[in-house]
């Protein structure tokens, strides 16, 4: 069975992250896939895409099983984080807007693919957190500048500093979710945004879309804008990766126990 599941429902494009016995969390080959999916669809075929969670979870982040370090510091995780980095992007290159059903917990990976859709649509018991200091891993660059943007200093500061998760009342307020369905089941309320969203005028969202991400982009600091400060962070992540902490934060989640991190 497909890990990503697509499919073209009238003018809503769906693309389904089906892994729900592992809660929805991602391998780099279906991070890779989700890209070809999201690829896949184009104005010509749909007028808005969503992508959302098989079962009760929308995306638990990495799949630790496959979780592998090299002599490099680099790994499993790394590939992962680069393939979500990728899926970001083109989320926002692609000309159609691209909403994210969030039907349940979205955490780590899970959380930056959420943020890098055009809106974010929640399920009262969506839950939303970047736990990367409970494992040891750090959160690349665009992907903090991103939920900084949207989310503001303090709430941001919270959720990477503090590993705090949100609930979908709290996602809200803070400005992470656009929209809380109340209706039961959930999705009535959801089709109904994107049959909305499908009848818009398509050439005006694709210049607004294009006008606020450069608006976005152009906010300093960005990567481009200060290299020196991206090969610092890059240096800092690869570090992370290589760590004793990150071991023991993969150890002690395998295990359900508290990490003792060491700073080493």
């Amino acid at each position: 069975m497909p890990e990503i599941e697509s499919e073209l429902d009238g003018s809503v494009a769906r693309v389904t992250i089906n892994r729900p016995e592992g809660r929805n969390a991602l391998t780099a080959k279906a991070a890779n896939d989700l890209i070809d999916a999201i690829t896949a669809f184009s104005p010509q075929d749909a007028r808005v895409i969503v992508i959302t969670g098989r079962g009760t979870s929308f995306c638990a982040g990495a799949d630790l099983s496959e979780y592998a370090v090299d002599e490099s510091g680099e790994s499993a995780y790394a590939n992962l984080s680069g393939a979500l980095v990728r899926a970001a992007r083109l989320i926002g290159e692609h000309p159609l807007p691209v909403i994210g059903y969030i039907n349940g917990p979205a955490l780590g990976g899970g959380a930056t693919l959420a943020l890098a859709c055009d809106l974010r649509f929640a399920a009262p018991s969506a839950v939303i957190g970047i736990p990367a200091a409970r494992l040891g891993v750090v959160l690349d660059f665009s992907n903090a500048r991103r939920l900084y943007h949207i989310a503001g200093a303090s709430v941001a500061s919270d959720v990477l500093l503090g590993a705090r998760i949100l609930d979908a009342d709290e996602a809200e307020a803070a400005g992470i979710f656009n929209r809380v369905t109340r209706s039961d089941p959930p999705e009535d309320d959801v089709n109904k945004w994107l049959a909305e969203i499908a009848s818009l005028a398509p050439k005006s969202q694709a210049a607004h879309k294009k006008a606020l991400r450069a608006l976005i982009d152009q906010i300093p600091p960005s990567p481009e804008s200060d290299p020196a400060l991206t090969e610092e962070i890059t240096k800092l992540s690869i570090e992370a990766f290589g760590s004793e902490d990150l071991q023991e934060g993969i150890a002690a989640f395998a295990s359900r126990r508290k990490p003792n991190f060491k700073g080493r």
